[in-house]
């Protein structure tokens, strides 16, 4: 199968980039003798209107044979008007510029066609806001349904998104929908923000963000010791499913059905139960039947009695919510394994721990915190915690590593070493009714961003900052198109259209034989009024041919270098 994709991959790409010359050749009147697919004998083909198609023997790459393209050879006069020699210099350069120009269109019908799929999408209903950021400033809460945004009508979270990210630090109207009522909140600013696009190549690209997501915590509780919700039989980590016997999917149904609750209620949970041997360790799950036995403030102060520590706790839990009072609130924050002499051990995180804050900023979600600490992987980060009534303040920076990546050379990875319970629940999809309209600015922005990102890569590469151990030939490319069956038509039209820019770019480098040379030819025939003489272009050619020998070596090597270790265990 690894051959049967790398033959797809390869042979699109080429088709594509030689169409590009033969239709701009067709266009300007010049007459195509041969559309061959491939270098070295014909294995197949066919003649249609004076043009022969074919696949040839040795499909790393191709070529559009035309009338006239050839100085060396003799014309017919006749025909002279339908050859390459008789054009303009401008039409000659569109048709040479044309292969690299459909390599790099390639990507927007991918994208466009990706894009024009998806029938439904996510409605614009806040799951998660983080506290003290522009939406939650603005008043919008989770569960509110975001209608309008400045004069822009709202149907779908990915106009909510891209409205807001193309617009940082404008201030604009804010209207939501809220139990069924349309309410308009105060003014909310999109805070400006990067966004790191890449890391490693160091590039990224100013957003505009809210702080919210579409993606509602499941009810999985942490409970506070010697809490009526402890005495009830309640864990940390338990996963609410009902609550009198109605099911409860998400912690915002939670929250307001518990709140409400005066009176013993009925929970449905489960549980994680960790199990082992003396060999095995592994996690079973269990459901359980509780009964909650709610507490009033002054109930719980006379159970404390004389201990005034435990007094302030309790009448600060019943400040922040009726479910803090009852000793309950969400584990999404909670730590629940940290890996022994990882970053987080070292920094003093423990297991139950309650994350408040990362340099000074809450979070409402795990992922979003972690996210921040690997924005910064440099950085010695202040993280903020609870233990028990404690808040304690540690220092955290992450651990990093040098690891093999997925071209074979080495890569710096940072661990951070503790994890959390982590479940999520969104909303019904709803039908896209801007498909067109998504399907065109999605391709058009995953274009631009993947087309920058491989310009800036090859700047990277010049520049040194990237390992010439990156570059690649046939090998890789066969490797990474083998790993379509584990992961996908996604991947591979990912990989697709990676290359198909790789291939545009590198052809447009003005070196002789390559689309590049011919078009700096061109430009000095267009300058000096006259061609370049045919000796000069000869010995360009030979230069040439000599720089893509090298680097054709070059990339080989690197691939029998990523390969060493496999070469010499075979022969073992």
């Amino acid at each position: 199968m690894s051959l049967l994709y790398f033959i797809l991959l390869i042979g699109t790409l080429i088709f594509v980039h030689e169409l590009g010359h033969f239709l701009f050749a067709k266009w300007m009147g010049v007459r195509v003798l041969t559309f061959s697919i491939g270098f070295g004998p014909k294995i197949w083909g066919f003649e249609r209107n004076g043009t022969s198609y074919q696949l040839s023997a040795f499909p790393l790459g191709g070529y559009v044979k035309m009338l006239g393209e050839d100085p060396t050879q003799e014309v017919p006069v006749e025909d002279r008007k339908d050859s390459l020699g008789s054009k303009a210099v401008w039409q000659r350069f569109l048709i040479v510029f044309a292969g690299p120009l459909f390599n790099l269109l390639l990507p927007f019908p991918i994208f466009f066609f990706f894009g024009l799929s998806q029938s439904s999408v996510l409605p614009p209903v806040v799951g998660t806001v983080t506290k003290d950021g522009p939406a939650w400033i603005a008043g919008i809460r989770p569960g509110d349904k975001i209608v309008k945004l400045g004069p822009k009508t709202i149907d779908a979270w990915w106009q909510m998104q891209q409205f807001v990210s193309d617009n940082p630090g404008r201030s604009m109207e804010l209207v939501v929908e809220r139990d069924g009522k349309r309410l308009t909140l105060k003014r909310v600013t999109p805070k400006l923000e990067y966004d790191w696009i890449s890391q490693e190549l160091d590039i990224k690209r100013e957003v505009g963000r809210l702080n919210v997501t579409p993606y509602f915590l499941k009810p999985i509780v942490a409970i506070a010791p010697d809490s009526p919700a402890a005495r009830s039989g309640l864990r940390t980590f338990d996963q609410v499913l009902t609550i009198d016997g109605a099911s409860i999917k998400t912690e915002l149904e939670f929250v307001k059905r518990i709140s409400a609750a005066r009176k013993p209620v009925s929970l449905t949970v489960l549980r994680e139960v960790r199990t082992h041997d003396s060999v095995f360790e592994w996690v079973a799950r269990e459901v359980k039947t509780l009964t909650l036995q709610p507490e009033s403030l002054s109930q719980q102060l006379t159970r404390a009695g004389p201990n005034a520590a435990l007094a302030a706790t309790l009448r600060q839990r019943f400040a922040e919510s009726w479910t803090r009072g009852q000793g309950i609130s969400s584990a999404e924050l909670v730590v629940r394994h940290v890996v022994p002499g990882s970053a987080a051990f070292k920094a003093g995180l423990r297991p139950g721990d309650e994350v408040k804050a990362l340099d000074g900023n809450e979070y409402p979600r795990w992922a979003l915190f972690r996210y921040r600490i690997y924005q910064q992987p440099k950085t010695t980060h202040t993280l903020t915690v609870r233990r028990g009534a404690q808040e304690l303040t540690l220092s955290l920076r992450l651990d990093s590593r040098s690891e093999k990546g997925e071209l074979g050379s080495d890569q710096t990875v940072y661990r951070f070493g503790a994890h959390n319970r982590s479940e999520y629940v969104q909303v019904d999809l709803v039908p896209n009714q801007h498909r067109m309209v998504y399907a065109l600015r999605t391709s058009w922005r995953e274009t631009m961003q993947a087309t920058s990102m491989t310009v800036l890569a090859l700047v990277r590469l010049f520049q040194g900052r990237i390992s010439s151990k990156e570059i690649g030939g046939p090998i890789l490319i066969y490797d990474i198109a083998g790993k379509t069956t584990e992961r996908g038509w996604g991947y591979f039209f990912q990989v697709m259209i990676y290359i198909s820019i790789n291939l545009a770019l590198i052809n447009l480098l003005p070196i002789p034989l390559l689309d590049g040379g011919h078009i700096f030819f061109l430009l000095v025939e267009a300058v000096r009024r006259k061609p370049v003489s045919l000796r000069f272009r000869e010995i360009a050619a030979y230069v040439g041919f000599s720089i893509l020998i090298f680097l054709m070596v070059f990339a080989f090597k690197n691939d029998i270098g990523r390969k060493w270790d496999d070469i010499v265990n075979f022969f073992r």
